[in-house]
């Protein structure tokens, strides 16, 4: 299926949150010893390696599904003929097939990524 939206930046986006986080949890290593610290960076390089080739998107005709560890983090919409929202908008998943189409948390083409959290979208 065909997108009508490039994902790079807001994977990306997703991508780079979660390194950060990880690089924030580092920081809290500083009371294990020197073999500990190293076997803890060790399994976060391994960590953020396997999310990072985790995150993958499925499109479909109406909205592109992101997922991350095999979870889904939201979609977007990819439609020009949606009757609420504007192609590109990005929503939070209210379940693994639908979107929840409350309000928008963001736009893929303006890269608005204000509420991107690795974790989902708020």
């Amino acid at each position: 299926m065909k997108t009508n939206v490039d994902l790079d930046k807001y994977l990306e986006v997703i991508r780079d949150d979660y390194r950060e986080w990880q690089v924030r949890c580092a920081q809290t290593d500083t009371a294990m010893s020197a073999a500990s610290r190293a076997r803890a960076q060790d399994i976060r390089v391994k960590m953020i390696k396997e999310f990072v080739e985790g995150v993958s998107f499925t499109a479909g005709s109406k909205y592109i599904k992101v997922v991350t560890g095999g979870s889904v983090h939201s979609f977007v919409v990819n439609s020009e003929t949606d009757s609420k929202f504007p192609l590109g908008t990005i929503l939070k998943a209210a379940s693994w097939k639908t979107p929840a189409r409350n309000f928008g948390r963001g736009n893929v083409l303006e890269e608005t990524f204000d509420g991107v959290r690795w974790t989902g979208v708020m």
